[in-house]
């Protein structure tokens, strides 16, 4: 029938878009941390048992499932230590490091119906993997006065891998490398009664860098699409960050801040219904080149108050496993109140010029006949108003 939303006609096509699912899940955690602190070190230990499992039933795994389970136990167990020193009336020396071990062990069945409709059982998933980790940080604070202070570090992160659990994702990409970040950092930070100001620039390098990849396993199947982390080679950052406020009298304020980012991956393939595709070569998903805000505050801790603020953002990639932009965008936002005693009431407006911006994107086929690929957006919010009351005792 050409009156069928999109063409799209159910008994033609032998399925609808008609699903439903139950999952049933229980998880417990169990937590401990003992730590010893005095005078300029502390020194500690952590550790952390958790168990989860799930029972779901219905339209799972884009229909590749009808029933599922899974039992998954992570622990954590950790040491930790920090060291702070003063060398003479103005610097500070800070360091401090953590080693960690992890382990996890998954086991997850899956059952569903073939293309001739038969029942059958799918291949189990069941993985176990453990990691040490090893973490920290340097760093070297010098008061210029008593108002100003330079600053200046560098730090090792990590990222904890994993087992993807999709039962149809290739062996290939079913288990996924910690990540670490070599972060470098140096800054500047004045607190005066009349200007506050920070400033700081950092660099890093990212190994076996962690991406979500969103991915299509079968051409003309918009249901077969699905997420999954996988690492890529190496990455990296470089960016700079200010934040200040100027006070104008006891009545008004004015503040801004600013941040500058570039990013980049390097290139990484992965799988997909058309082969392997690789990607990368190119800035980081969600990784705006600026960012900014700009606000005029007035009032007194008495009385009326207002604040007007503009922010934007530059555009981003909306997906490490597409190469789909988002547009430039800024948003304006208000309030106005009144504060008397320990009572305030605050009428507040965000997005007042009501601008239409995205926030999400996935790139895939979900359209009939030909089901090309297509972005398909997920908006950021509209013009909305409220009212706030508030009381502090």
């Amino acid at each position: 029938d050409p009156t069928d939303p999109y063409d799209f006609n159910a008994f033609r096509e032998g399925w609808q878009y008609k699903f439903f699912d139950s999952n049933d899940r229980h998880r417990a955690t169990v937590t401990q941390e003992f730590r010893i602190a005095s005078g300029g070190w502390v020194a500690g230990v952590y550790g952390k048992a958790m168990n989860e499992k799930d029972d779901a039933t219905g339209y799972l795994y884009g229909g590749d499932a009808t029933e599922m389970t899974s039992d998954y136990d992570f622990s954590v167990s950790a040491g930790y230590g920090q060291l702070q020193l003063p060398v003479g009336d103005r610097m500070m020396v800070k360091g401090n490091i953590r080693v960690e071990t992890n382990a996890i062990r998954y086991d997850g069945t899956a059952a569903g119906y073939d293309i001739r409709g038969q029942f059958v059982t799918l291949d189990p998933v069941n993985y176990n993997i453990d990691h040490t980790l090893v973490g920290g940080k340097g760093s070297v604070h010098y008061k210029l006065n008593p108002n100003a202070t330079v600053f200046g570090a560098v730090a090792r992160g990590y990222k904890t891998g994993g087992v993807n659990q999709h039962p149809y994702l290739a062996e290939s990409n079913r288990l996924y490398d910690p990540e670490y970040i070599l972060n470098a950092e140096v800054g500047y930070r004045l607190a005066g009664e009349q200007l506050t100001f920070s400033s700081v620039l950092f660099a890093a390098r990212r190994t076996d860098q962690q991406v979500s990849i969103s991915s299509q396993q079968k051409e003309g199947d918009p249901n077969s699409f699905f997420y999954y982390t996988a690492n890529a080679t190496t990455g990296a950052l470089l960016g700079s960050e200010l934040d200040g406020k100027f006070q104008l009298g006891d009545r008004y304020s004015l503040s801004a801040s600013l941040g500058l980012l570039s990013t980049y991956i390097d290139p990484f393939t992965f799988e997909e219904s058309g082969g392997n595709i690789t990607l990368g070569g190119r800035g980081a998903a969600h990784a705006p080149g600026y960012s900014y805000s700009l606000a005029f505050d007035t009032g007194r801790p008495f009385g009326l108050f207002t604040h007007l603020e503009i922010i934007g953002k530059d555009e981003f990639y909306y997906s490490d496993s597409h190469n789909q932009l988002s547009s430039a965008y800024q948003l304006v936002n208000a309030h106005v109140g009144y504060r008397r005693g320990p009572w305030s009431v605050k009428m507040w407006g965000r997005n007042i010029l009501d601008e239409r911006y995205a926030i999400r994107g996935f790139y895939f086929g979900l359209e009939p006949p030909n089901y090309e690929d297509k972005l398909y957006v997920s908006w950021g919010d509209p013009r909305h108003f409220g009212l706030m009351i508030e009381f502090n005792f």
